[in-house]
């Protein structure tokens, strides 16, 4: 089963550290963590799975949250609209350790 986790509300590349990629407004907390299966499904209709390779802290006034971050990607890996889907646990599995 998958959940959707975020839809990308907005992102930018960092020199050297990749595509940071920010949930929209009212969905900062998507629960991800390291390791989660991911299938992003852009907004032309196309779809990509991936895994949460990273997670970076944005200390937001009022909610901090945490931006998804991909190293090699560039942002028409995962446009704006993007949305970001997470495979759930199977049931009795152990919860994932987090980043």
């Amino acid at each position: 089963m998958w959940r959707m986790a975020f839809i990308v509300g907005d992102s930018f590349v960092a020199r050297g550290l990749g595509l940071r990629l920010f949930p929209s407004a009212g969905q900062l907390d998507h629960g991800l963590r390291v390791g989660d299966a991911l299938e992003l499904r852009r907004p032309d209709g196309s779809a990509h799975r991936a895994s949460v390779m990273r997670l970076n802290p944005v200390h937001a006034n009022p909610t901090p949250f945490w931006a998804l971050v991909f190293p090699e990607w560039l942002p028409v890996d995962a446009p704006i609209g993007t949305e970001v889907w997470v495979a759930d646990a199977k049931p009795g599995a152990a919860p994932n350790p987090a980043a």
